[in-house]
């Protein structure tokens, strides 16, 4: 079977939920929301490794996984699985700061393994801002790699989940047929913290 390898990636707190269940409302779809094992942000091919098995395991036409973890793998999985569609979801930077400071019930930039995500985020204790930073830092990464890989990468707005035509763009992307689209309605999840 000739399957889709579909993967979403953002900073966090920015809709990749909403954004998997949208993809995985389609028919012939498998697509997770933070499937594990937990990608840390220093790199460790291990457990890549592992996680990449993980995916190509699963069954299904559109396969795929949507988490904010698989940020600093982006090269990797073009490297390993050349066909592979990955979008990066963007949301407007003070929500997602805002979102991420309501969220986290500790401080994800702190040398402190204890919260499973903690490792996902460089340890940058001595920097004031670090949420600000890591916001922008990435989301500039995004489109530096956007310009590297044109047929493999490509930013949308999470708002573009919003109507029919948004997305009809990102199911284009993803090559999904027109037969096998779903279109969701209020398509936003997990919203009481992203505001």
């Amino acid at each position: 079977m000739n399957r889709n390898i579909i993967l979403g990636a953002g900073t966090g707190r920015c809709g990749t939920m909403s954004f998997a269940r949208v993809i995985n409302n389609c028919k012939s779809t498998n697509i997770t929301h933070e499937m594990g094992p937990i990608l840390p942000y220093k790199k460790d091919y291990d457990v890549y490794k592992e996680y990449l098995d993980n995916l190509l395991r699963k069954e299904g036409k559109y396969i795929g996984d949507v988490s904010g973890y698989t940020r600093n793998y982006i090269e990797d999985f073009i490297r390993d699985v050349p066909n592979i569609k990955i979008i990066w979801i963007t949301r407007d930077n003070e929500k997602t700061i805002n979102s991420m400071k309501k969220k986290e019930d500790i401080d994800l930039f702190a040398d402190d393994t204890s919260h499973p995500f903690s490792k996902t985020r460089p340890t940058w204790t001595h920097i004031n801002n670090a949420t600000e930073i890591f916001v922008e830092v990435e989301n500039k990464r995004a489109e530096e790699l956007m310009h590297k890989f044109p047929a493999n990468f490509k930013i949308f707005d999470v708002e573009e989940l919003n109507s029919k035509e948004g997305q009809d763009k990102i199911f284009d992307w993803y090559e999904i047929p027109k037969k096998d689209r779903v279109y969701t309605k209020n398509s936003r999840y997990n919203v009481g913290l992203n505001q």
